[in-house]
């Protein structure tokens, strides 16, 4: 069973969430992007074709517009039907042949000429004129009583008829596309008669004969009054669709609705010049095969991502976890003491920084227990020193007991002072060097020690303190300031002639230490010899009645820290200054 707290399989498990959620957005994106585009491309390509078939259709109006133009204002035609054929002077029968011949030269050189079934002519001097096939076979006077005959029959302007029954009782086609306008005379532009030019609706269907209409899609062609002028099937000719679709107002607005019990696109497009609308239904089932194709292949991109993602992941987060474990094992190797170095946890990316982290703190723990053995090895050696650098005080002191009563016997006032401080020290020595007194009590015994040298220099020595009262309880280790005093008289003040100065300061240094320092005018430390002052010389061994400036150094870093200890100043013939570093206790 996985362990779901390691890293490598937290790393699987978070970058499966991350890729997988990042790859279902975009799945659904790219899903629901692909459906839109579909539906736009469908409706612009739809929507573009039918504006161009329509813009056909509106060319093949214009030509009949132009052809009811012609016969509205006509220098040969008016004279027809403004004349009085009762009369004599006029000859009916050429006048009319002549009109005839004319218009069935006009009509036959327009390109829409094949497709004019009829052409009536009546003036209001009752002449009429008919031309073509179905001409003839048309009930004039029920032609008259038809509504769109009674709305066109006097107008000024050309307007685009619709689809009408055919009132010829011998007829190529069950419906008709009547044009309907007065006729004026050119010079009054009085109102001489009407026209009548009925088209066949094959005129329509020549237009869109090159587009072919999708399976399972209607394309529709209406009129003003939503009649079919043209259908994909043909049933629906000539009927009024105002019941089975509605087209709003607003054009190019495609929408969803159910057209003759099936779901369809309404796609269309409305002509501003004929008032023609015509209108393709995309069937819905079409639309949403694809739409289901789409999402196939957008789950199928997602199967296939979520798959080279996890796998990229597990690759991955196999090839960081690693490098890891290499660093945990080496871990556990160092806490089990084992501090060698592995070069192969090293490298140049964060990983192995860390690597190279880890072989340093293995080489920097192995050289501070290296440095901790040592030093406790050297406060073994230096407590051993200074246990060798005492004698057997209670021998001493009871042999100094009797020099000093003798001395008293013998009046001998010096070798009584003597015996009496030497005795004093070697009682504190009995106590062990190695624990802390007060300030205080280190003065109290640096001044016993001076008593001797100041009797033994016959008073040649003077000593100055100078020392803040509030340090004076402040620990430090027992005898650190006499071996220093006593370097400064046997060295500094060998050979000097005169007074031999010692001024003793002590003051706080950032509130947390305290730095002492003992100034002598003696004549001084050669420079040489100054910097190596605290360099071990086992060759010159050690005085009998002092650790040494070297131990006491030494002592003071073991017990406070590197930090601490003791520091040099001198000026050959002149001066030298020693100053004592240590932590305020």
């Amino acid at each position: 069973m996985l362990n779901p707290y390691t890293l490598k399989n937290k790393l699987i498990l978070y970058f499966s969430i991350v890729f997988i959620l990042v790859s279902l957005c975009i799945s659904f994106y790219y899903s629901n992007y692909t459906k839109n585009l579909l539906e736009k491309n469908i409706i612009d390509n739809t929507r573009n074709n039918l504006t161009y078939i329509l813009s056909n259709i509106d060319r093949q109006i214009q030509q009949c517009q132009d052809l009811s133009d012609w016969l509205y204002l006509n220098r040969n035609l008016d004279k027809l039907l403004i004349r009085d054929y009762t009369d004599s002077n006029y000859n009916f029968d050429y006048d009319i042949s002549a009109a005839y011949k004319e218009i069935n030269g006009r009509i036959t050189n327009s390109s829409i000429g094949r497709y004019v079934v009829s052409v009536i002519i009546e003036g209001k001097n009752e002449v009429d004129l008919k031309l073509y096939s179905e001409a003839d076979f048309i009930d004039i006077n029920k032609m008259k009583a038809a509504d769109w005959f009674q709305k066109g029959k006097y107008s000024e302007v050309f307007v685009c008829a619709g689809i009408e029954e055919n009132l010829a009782k011998e007829r190529y086609n069950n419906f008709f596309i009547p044009f309907v306008r007065k006729v004026i005379f050119s010079d009054s532009r009085k109102t001489i008669g009407w026209q009548v030019i009925g088209i066949s609706p094959d005129l329509i269907r020549y237009s869109i004969k090159d587009f072919e209409v999708p399976d399972n899609d209607l394309l529709l062609i209406m009129d003003g009054q939503n009649k079919c002028l043209y259908s994909s099937d043909n049933k629906l000719l000539g009927q009024d669709l105002s019941g089975s679709i509605s087209i709003p107002e607003q054009n190019d607005k495609n929408f969803y609705s159910e057209v003759f019990g099936k779901k369809v696109l309404v796609v269309y497009h409305k002509s501003a010049y004929s008032n023609y609308q015509i209108v393709q239904l995309v069937d819905y089932s079409f639309i949403e095969e694809q739409r289901t194709n789409a999402t196939k292949i957008a789950f199928l991109i997602l199967g296939i991502t979520i798959t080279v993602c996890c796998l990229f992941t597990i690759f991955l987060s196999s090839n960081l976890t690693k490098p890891l474990r290499r660093i945990m094992h080496r871990m556990d190797c160092i806490s089990k003491g084992n501090f060698h170095v592995e070069p192969e946890l090293e490298g140049n990316d964060e990983i192995g920084e860390l690597g190279k982290g880890i072989n340093q703190l293995a080489t920097n723990i192995n050289q501070l227990l290296i440095k901790v053995k040592n030093d406790e090895n050297a406060k073994k050696e230096l407590e051993f020193k200074v246990l060798q650098s005492q004698i057997n005080p209670h021998f001493v002191y009871n042999a100094l007991n009797s020099i000093k009563v003798m001395a008293m016997i013998q009046k001998a006032d010096g070798i009584y002072e003597t015996a009496t401080a030497l005795g004093a020290l070697l009682k504190e020595t009995s106590k062990g060097a190695m624990n802390h007194i007060t300030l205080e009590e280190e003065i109290n015994l640096l001044d016993q020690y001076l008593t001797i040298q100041k009797i033994r220099k016959k008073g040649l020595i003077q000593v100055n303190y100078s020392i803040e009262s509030e340090l004076l309880s402040c620990k430090i280790p027992k005898f650190t300031l006499q071996p220093i005093i006593e370097n400064s008289i046997v060295h500094g003040f060998e050979g000097k002639k005169g007074l031999g100065m010692l001024e003793i300061s002590a003051g706080l240094v950032d509130e947390s230490d305290i730095l002492i320092e003992i100034r002598d005018n003696g004549v001084g430390i050669p420079q040489d010899r100054l910097e190596t002052i605290l360099q071990k010389d086992k060759a010159r061994g050690e005085r009998y009645n002092s650790v040494g400036l070297v131990n006491i150094n030494e002592r003071i870093k073991l017990t406070y820290g590197e930090k601490y200890g003791l520091s040099f100043e001198s000026k050959y013939l002149e001066y030298s200054i020693v100053r004592i570093l240590i932590p305020r206790e």
